[in-house]
């Protein structure tokens, strides 16, 4: 699949003068390709001649999604300037000269690529990634740092939450930046990032070398911004648990690289309410695209619960915290794959490693959704109880009740 990332942020460009930056990199991450789109139709037609008829991921920092009522600012939006103390532009409001996230949908659907107005984890269809420098980079600078890592969590939010990126745009910075304050910060911010996967950086620098203009400074902070997002769209791409995915596919969201503290601060935490029982046709209907799913009972029985198995064809990945002889939902989160419905749920098979053989967890007689180590030999073979760890787990298969019939 073609990856890449289009700083389009700021604005349609004037006639003669673009301002939009878009790369496409190989699989490596390298960047291959650096075009200059001065319009919509430009960029569309930039893409169509790169993707050569293959899917791609664009990782773009406009709104994509919003939700059908009009609200202020999109839920995720709050979630990042409460707990991580990054703000975003607003994304029902855009100025009147910024390119919409249905504009562009639409502009690549007439030009014959239709998209997803998020990743397709299986890259069998092309699709949107709502993704902005700003969190990402706080995300990258914010991976193995050892500020407050002798906290706990919640101690360790204020610091997080202060952590600050360096601005480098100059529409971002208050008062006459020239571009030998954008270079220099562009400068340090590539020497901090350089040790990290997946990034190119490398033309940004030649780019960098070369500044004689502010108009050369900010293509340069231009690029580095998709470069960022090209990074990012990668890394969720191809390895989703080391990103993570703030907000709703249908209301809104952004990508941005994270560690396990990130997601523990920005995901949030399963309600481990015991729901009421779904219906068969709906369970069928929910896990159909990600599961094979059947009935063990030979008969229905009428009044009676009838049991179902679903079989994953996307594997649904989560981690737990081990703090307990039992495993709580509450203190599990989605990492990757399909999110696992829990309304109904009495059992799952799973692996603790890529290769390792199967586990089973049964549904406690708690209120509260948790699961029993069935059986604990097994589970004590691979991890002590009540550790304190962090354990990743794979759902192979998913046991339910259904309403009685």
């Amino acid at each position: 699949m073609n990856v890449f990332g289009a700083d389009l942020a700021q604005g349609i460009p004037d006639k003669g003068s673009p301002m939009w930056t878009l790369v496409a990199t190989d699989d490596s991450g390298t960047i291959t390709e650096i075009r200059r789109p001065s319009s919509l139709p430009g960029l569309v037609a930039e893409i169509a001649a790169l993707t050569g008829g293959n899917p791609f991921l664009l990782g773009v920092n406009i709104p994509v999604a919003i939700p059908a009522r009009p609200t202020r600012s999109r839920p995720f939006e709050g979630v990042l300037r409460k707990k991580f103390g990054s703000r975003i532009q607003v994304g029902q409001r855009p100025e009147e000269r910024r390119i919409t996230g249905e504009q562009l949908l639409g502009a690549l659907a007439s030009a014959g690529h239709a998209c997803l107005t998020y990743p397709d984890r299986n890259s069998h269809n092309s699709g949107l990634a709502e993704i902005h420098p700003g969190p990402a980079l706080k995300g990258l600078l914010w991976i193995g740092s050892r500020v407050g890592a002798g906290l706990t969590d919640d101690d360790r939010e204020p610091y997080c939450r202060s952590y600050k990126v360096p601005l480098y745009r100059r529409t971002d910075i208050r008062g006459r930046t020239g571009r030998e304050e954008i270079a220099s910060t562009l400068d340090l911010l590539i020497r901090s990032l350089t040790p990290i996967r997946g990034y190119d950086f490398n033309p940004v620098l030649e780019a960098l070398a070369s500044v004689e203009r502010d108009e050369d400074a900010d293509l340069a902070a231009s690029l580095f911004d998709a470069s960022v997002i090209a990074g990012t769209a990668r890394r969720h791409l191809e390895t989703p648990e080391s990103c993570v995915f703030v907000g709703e596919r249908e209301t809104g969201y952004t990508i941005l690289p994270s560690d396990d503290y990130l997601r523990r601060l920005l995901l949030p935490a399963p309600s481990g309410r015991r729901g009421k029982l779904f219906p068969q046709a709906s369970l069928e209907e929910s896990l159909r695209k990600i599961a094979e799913v059947r009935s063990p009972d030979l008969l229905a029985v009428r009044g009676k619960p009838r049991k179902m198995q679903a079989v994953f064809r996307e594997i649904p990945c989560y981690e737990f915290e081990n703090v307990d002889e039992m495993l709580w939902w509450k203190r599990c989160r989605h990492v990757g794959g399909p999110v696992l419905p829990t309304d109904g749920l009495v059992e799952l098979s799973v692996s603790l490693e890529e290769d390792a053989g199967s586990l089973n967890l049964e549904r406690s007689r708690h209120t509260a959704l948790s699961f029993r180590f069935h059986s604990p030999a097994a589970w004590r073979a691979l991890m002590r109880p009540r550790d304190n760890k962090i354990y990743r787990f794979r759902v192979l298969r998913a046991s339910y009740e259904t309403e009685a019939t």
